[in-house]
C-alpha cells in the first residue's frame, strides 16, 4: 500500500498559494463591494448573464482552483465544467468584465505551473482505481 489516495498536495507549490490567496481574497472584498453597489443603487444595476470560459490549466486541480475561486468571488459562479470549458453566471458587468480580462485564469496557472518549476504534468492525475485496488474511490460505481 505505496499510497492512500491518488490525490496530491504538491508541496512545491506552497509559495505560490501563500502569494494567490491575498489577491484572491482582495478580489473578494472588491467584488462584495460591486455587489452591494449594485443592489443599492436606485436602478439596480444587476446584469445576469452566462459566459462560456476556457481554462488554460493544464491539471484537474487547476481547473478545480479556478473554477471555485470564481464561486468564491461575489456575483459569480461556476455551472459546469466540462474539459477546459466552464460556464459562469456573472450577476453585474463588473463581474463580467473581471472574468473576461483573464487575469484570474493566469494567476491560477501561474500558480498551478510556476515560473521554471514542476509542470502539471509531473503530479499524478485522477485516475480509476486499478483493478484488484479498493481505495474507496471507486464506491457507487460498478467494476
Amino acid at each position: 500500500m505505496d499510497r492512500v489516495d491518488h490525490e496530491t498536495h504538491p508541496l512545491h507549490k506552497t509559495v505560490r498559494v501563500v502569494t494567490y490567496f491575498p489577491w484572491l481574497v482582495w478580489k473578494i472584498v472588491k467584488a462584495n463591494v460591486d455587489v452591494v453597489m449594485a443592489i443599492l443603487k436606485k436602478d439596480m444595476t444587476i446584469e445576469p448573464r452566462l459566459l462560456e470560459l476556457k481554462a488554460s490549466q493544464r491539471s484537474e486541480i487547476g481547473r478545480v482552483t479556478y473554477a471555485n475561486s470564481i464561486t468564491l468571488t461575489p456575483g459569480t459562479a461556476t455551472l459546469s465544467v466540462k474539459g477546459d470549458d466552464l460556464i459562469v453566471h456573472s450577476l453585474t458587468a463588473g463581474a463580467r468584465e473581471g472574468l473576461q480580462t483573464g487575469e484570474m485564469d493566469r494567476r491560477v496557472s501561474d500558480m498551478e505551473l510556476g515560473k521554471g518549476g514542476p509542470s502539471a504534468d509531473d503530479q499524478p492525475a485522477l485516475q480509476d482505481d486499478e483493478p484488484g485496488e479498493s481505495t474507496g474511490a471507486g464506491v457507487g460505481r460498478s467494476p
